[in-house]
């Protein structure tokens, strides 16, 4: 494997020794500098070698004109340059935009122009130049605040009348001496919340809190515990993959790190080498375990910490115990990042499937509210996630009024996550509460319905919506039915009487060739309000065909 690594140079220790304590760039500063930081594509890079690329690049980004409390765009895959573009904003108390790299041309063109970023640094390789033609079409009116363009490694020029580099060229020439330092409270991140609207809200995060969240979340995962080793294939730019990311580098922990999740790639990687942790979305297990022969294929994974992306996967748990392979459900969101709360490894399987638990936060407290009234909910009733904890986000970018409506008046934070508490004092988190029917005058978490809808009709997945069906709101559900299979929509109906409460039994079921989608910062999730959309069109067309 080729190793970037350096024996740092007293300027470059005193330069990290100025960083402040609780701060980011103090994650790595203290690691000894031949220890191994990132293993990606058969390159390994040590702590040493970052640290010291980091703080160059700084440097010559600050004699650039990007200063503290600036905003620089970051548009890269999982990469090298990632993490040096990270920490080198960290160092100056620059604030890192974080973009997903499969963003189009007007989302791109909007999250710089709203969070007026006086820099990008991008990748003009990625898929063959993509993220260059991207660049070039958006409007300029919306890079008219962008002062300076960085590529990853020395590229032609992308847009002639800009100032461009790369960091390649900083990190060689970098001087570490012109160099802020940062405090806890300057913002480091800021990373767009998932959803369906055009203007998603920009949460900003501070370095003094996502340093103590990532040592919490290093803690409560084992990260901290010798010879720990991270396989990571979520995407950085998201709020699962950089907590992930950042726990890690709080405990010195190598990261094993893939551009994107491939099964095989991925399944082999963790056998081979050992790894000890990985964290991702409870699909990528399933594809992991399909990928692995076996009975115990992984014998020193430790933890598989999962995220249920995809609620079909009822039987997963068990499999997962079956082959050895210990699972626990974490709990988190853009707005206190991935990893707030996470289920005892002490717990039974069937509870450490959920996603919830305890927080990680040792001063964090929770609580379950009624979403209407506000009152305090007791043991096992449903209602909204509130949470108080000093890891949180400061709030959102040039948005005080949804800042203000997110806390309670006693400073709690509304997650509008549905959830219950339990006997044991943690939580299980049930659903967003945008996502619960409203039927009857009831609560119904989709969940509830897609899991016997799934059973009934065998389907790879399922999702339910209600719609409004003459002075009434009912469930529909949708199935992606397997190869070959063929839908009795009347026998599954029929069938779902005999489960669910009446107002519960969807009134039609239709099958399609897949779930709309739509992206968000931690890949894509389904897109409800397209859902809807179609199930309130195929109702009406088919109440016009039989009149």
């Amino acid at each position: 494997m080729r190793v970037k690594e350096t024996n740092m140079s007293p300027e470059i220790q005193a330069a990290a020794r100025a960083q402040t304590v609780n701060g980011v760039l103090s994650m790595i500063d203290s690691a000894p500098g031949n220890k191994v930081m990132l293993v990606i594509d058969g390159r390994v890079v040590t702590y040493g070698w970052m640290l010291e690329q980091s703080l160059r690049v700084a440097g010559r980004l600050h004699l650039a004109g990007v200063d503290r409390h600036d905003r620089v765009a970051v548009w890269l895959p999982n990469s090298v340059a990632w993490f040096v573009a990270m920490l080198a904003c960290a160092r100056l108390g620059a604030c890192l935009v974080s973009l997903n790299i499969r963003l189009g041309a007007k989302e791109v063109g909007s999250l710089i122009s709203r969070t007026e970023c006086k820099a990008l640094v991008m990748d003009p390789a990625y898929r063959d130049g993509s993220c260059v033609r991207a660049l070039r079409s958006i409007d300029r009116g919306d890079l008219s605040c962008l002062n300076l363009l960085v590529t990853d490694e020395v590229a032609e020029a992308i847009l002639p009348d800009l100032q461009q580099t790369s960091l390649e060229a900083l990190g060689a020439i970098g001087d570490v001496d012109a160099v802020l330092s940062a405090a806890e409270r300057d913002p480091c991140l800021i990373v767009a919340t998932s959803g369906t609207t055009s203007s998603p809200k920009l949460v900003e995060h501070a370095q003094g809190s996502v340093f103590r969240h990532s040592k919490d979340v290093a803690r409560a995962a084992g990260l901290d515990a010798p010879e720990s080793t991270l396989l990571l294939a979520l995407p950085l730019s998201g709020a699962f993959g950089y907590t992930a990311a950042l726990a890690a580098l709080s405990a010195h922990c190598p990261i094993h790190l893939f551009e994107g999740f491939e099964a095989e790639q991925v399944a082999g990687h963790l056998r081979e080498n050992g790894i000890t942790h990985m964290l991702g979305t409870n699909d990528m297990l399933n594809k992991i375990l399909d990928a692995s022969p076996g009975d115990q294929p992984f014998p020193r994974l430790k933890l598989f910490g999962h995220a249920n992306f995809d609620p079909s996967l009822t039987k997963l748990p068990q499999r997962a115990e079956a082959a050895g392979v210990l699972i626990r459900g974490f709990y988190g969101m853009s707005e206190l990042l991935a990893g707030f709360a996470t289920q005892s490894p002490d717990a039974p399987v069937a509870r450490r499937a959920e996603a919830g638990g305890f927080p990680v936060c040792e001063e964090a407290q929770f609580r379950i509210a009624n979403p209407d009234t506000g009152s305090v909910l007791a043991v096992e009733q449903e209602g909204e996630l509130q949470v108080l904890t000093p890891n949180r986000m400061t709030g959102y970018l040039n948005n005080v009024k949804a800042t203000e409506d997110a806390f309670t008046s006693d400073g709690y934070f509304r997650t509008g996550d549905l959830a219950y508490l339990n006997k044991d004092g943690g939580f299980t988190f049930v659903s967003r509460i945008n996502d619960v029917l409203r039927i009857g005058g009831y609560l119904v978490s989709p969940v509830e319905i897609e899991d016997v809808v799934s059973k009934l009709t065998n389907a790879h997945t399922c999702q339910a919506v209600a719609v409004a069906v003459g002075q009434s709101v009912r469930p529909v559900a949708f199935v992606v039915l397997r190869s070959g299979q063929v839908l009795d929509e009347a026998a599954t109906i029929e069938l779902c009487k005999a489960q669910l409460a009446i107002y519960k039994t969807p009134i039609r079921v239709f099958a399609v060739d897949e779930i709309p989608m739509v992206n968000g910062p931690n890949g894509q999730k389904v897109n409800r309000v397209a859902l809807r959309e179609l199930a309130q069109s195929l109702i009406e067309s088919t109440s016009e065909a039989k009149q």
